[in-house]
């Protein structure tokens, strides 16, 4: 369900503006992550969306919207139907086999992957993505899935593919060889390369060196902050304390990169610092 946020800050603050639905789309699974695409958005005509989810591995979904002048004072936008879908189709086994990837055999709680993801036993679910930060690459995003691995497409308009039903498509760039991570699927991540270069807590310089630093959550009790150099995921920093064996957790940085804030399923919220783990 997509809903329109309204344009008024007062009526939003004073709590009298409601989100207004604009749109439903129908995936062939659960859906597990979203995300717009932070420039095909940009325009109020169109909706690029990024799903990732069960059964279907990657989807573009896009919404044309029009502007109807009849609706309400200055008009209202409004979605048109249908809607385009594109499936992001790709070998992962080939991929994951250029970095040295296997199915991994065994999960940190004790259960097979491959029962997981039964139903698709080509692909494997995806469980997140999330856009790059990188203002060169803002058709880069990365997504990971259940067999523990972290991958990179590019997703953008093709006037080629444009046949009246959406022309944006994607295809997988590289697979991230991670053996500090072999087998350990990351079921949300975020993409704080900026939060890092706003808090200065690196350079420009080292930037350019790397795709994008990420933080990871799994299910193995650990929080990680790493970086993504251009085929390699190298872990620089591990969180512990926090229990997450049964459910998946998610934290954030804070805006100046000097903290990582985590909850955990013992009732607690951990605070580390950023650049000791402490």
């Amino acid at each position: 369900q997509i809903y329109e946020v309204p344009d008024d800050p007062v009526a939003l603050v004073a709590g009298n503006a409601f989100l207004r639905p604009q749109a439903r789309l129908h995936l062939p699974g659960h859906v597990y992550s979203v995300r717009p695409h932070p420039t095909l958005s940009s325009d109020p005509r169109r909706v690029v969306l990024l799903c990732a989810g069960h059964s279907f591995g990657l989807m573009i979904c896009e919404v044309d919207r029009f502007m109807d002048a009849a609706e309400a004072p200055g008009g209202r936008w409004k979605a048109r139907t249908p809607h385009a879908q594109h499936l992001i189709q790709y070998d992962h086994q080939a991929a994951h086999a250029s970095v040295g990837l296997q199915r991994p055999p065994w999960s940190s709680g004790g259960r097979q992957f491959a029962a997981m993801s039964a139903s698709t036993p080509s692909q494997p679910d995806m469980l997140c993505v999330r856009f790059s930060q990188q203002a060169t690459a803002p058709e880069n995003c990365y997504a990971t899935d259940t067999e523990g691995h972290f991958m990179l497409f590019q997703v953008r308009y093709d006037p080629v593919a444009d046949s009246g039903r959406g022309g944006v498509r994607g295809n997988i760039v590289r697979a991230y060889s991670a053996p500090a991570l072999a087998g350990v699927p990351i079921y949300s991540f975020e993409v704080v390369t900026q939060k890092m270069l706003e808090g200065r807590r690196f350079s420009p310089l080292l930037l350019s060196t790397v795709d994008d630093i990420v933080l990871l959550f799994a299910r193995d009790h650990v929080v990680r902050l790493a970086s993504l150099q251009r085929g390699a995921l190298r872990v620089d920093l591990e969180l512990t304390g926090l229990e997450c064996g049964n459910y998946p957790v998610r934290g954030t940085m804070s805006p100046d990169g000097a903290y990582i804030a985590c909850g955990s399923e013992n009732g607690e919220l951990l605070v580390w610092g950023a650049s000791d783990g402490k």
